[in-house]
């Protein structure tokens, strides 16, 4: 965690003692001066030797407060949503949805062959593409089929074309290429007690889309 909560004892056997329910649904508890920080979501993970350091969003937290956690920081509910995700928030889907087809629609839009990107948090993309998708031979990527979005319950019925007014159009020729990714905001510096320190960096969550175009037409959209 950043500076800001060091000042503060994090038990984390405190923690670990809790279910998945009290760390996501509750507010924190003090207990004898110690306080223990509520699990807003897990962002996402690495591997550190034989095991994994996860990526923590801290509830009432900046994201500059994000921090990687060892695996015994945290509960076995918490590990085993991360491969097994719970169910989403309607609010936050919608906001996903939103985000999944105005990228769509650009990357059909456009002329250029190149991958894009959607701005999404991957603990969404993880419970929306949770044992769906192949692998592909690009490292990283799986491959999905229309169908494979069923959960984005909140797309519009064309999300995956666009045809114009005189019927002609452009749609996705399945499957699509996707990769989750995980980059950091700029290094920046800032001005703090009359000195100048570097800033702290939030993680910037993305899926890069590699969108294969296909020409289509009113009588004709597969």
């Amino acid at each position: 965690m950043a500076t800001k909560r060091a000042r503060r004892i994090h038990d984390y056997n405190q923690l670990n003692s809790l279910s998945s329910v009290v760390l996501w649904d509750t507010a924190p508890r003090l207990k004898k001066a110690k306080t223990f920080y509520e699990v807003e979501r897990v962002i996402t993970r690495r591997r550190i030797h034989l095991d994994y350091e996860y990526l923590i969003k801290w509830k009432g937290w900046s994201l500059e407060s994000c921090s990687w956690e060892p695996s015994t920081n945290l509960t076995e509910d918490l590990i085993t949503n991360y491969d097994k995700p719970i169910k989403i928030s309607d609010e936050r889907l919608e906001g996903a949805c939103r985000q999944f087809v105005l990228g769509i629609s650009k990357g059909l839009r456009s002329r250029s062959a190149a991958p894009m990107y959607i701005n999404m948090d991957l603990d969404i993309w993880r419970y929306l593409t949770c044992g769906k998708g192949e692998v592909s031979e690009h490292r990283g990527n799986k491959l999905y089929q229309k169908n494979d979005f069923e959960a984005l319950k909140y797309l519009p019925e064309n999300w995956w074309y666009h045809i114009n007014q005189n019927g002609e159009g452009i749609a996705v020729d399945f499957p699509l290429k996707a990769k989750p990714m995980l980059s950091w905001s700029s290094v920046n510096f800032m001005k703090k007690n009359g000195k100048l320190c570097r800033a702290a960096r939030m993680p910037v969550e993305k899926i890069c889309l590699t969108v294969i175009r296909k020409a289509c037409n009113a009588e004709h959209i597969v």
